[in-house]
């Protein structure tokens, strides 16, 4: 009996571990979505306005918080959408229509 005690003791123990544990992630889940929404702004701004140094400095800035907070995968996320961000403004200076819509594929498959 007294076995039986101490192994649901340590269940209960473990559930209360992993439910800190899955708060967590949903923190950190919910910032990443956050800066994601960002720079998906930054991104929809290069393709109405095609000011394309707003959006430059848009995403450095947040590449520079996200370096400053200590997230380094999600400076180098930004990083990544900074180039796919150039391949895009240069993809649409083109300006061939098939090369416009070859961009937004680009970009929705990145995304």
């Amino acid at each position: 009996m007294k076995r039986m005690g101490k192994k649901v003791e340590r269940k209960r123990r473990e559930l209360k571990r992993s439910k800190k544990s899955m708060k967590k992630n949903e923190a950190e889940l919910r910032r990443i979505q956050e800066q994601f929404e960002k720079v998906r702004k930054a991104i929809r701004q290069v393709h109405q306005n095609n000011s394309f140094t707003d959006a430059f400095v848009e995403i450095n800035l947040h590449i520079f918080e996200a370096e400053h907070a200590g997230n380094f995968l999600a400076a180098r996320q930004h990083a990544d959408t900074l180039r796919l961000v150039f391949i895009i403004s240069f993809l649409n200076m083109v300006g061939s229509e098939l090369i416009r819509s070859l961009s937004y594929f680009i970009l929705l498959i990145n995304l």
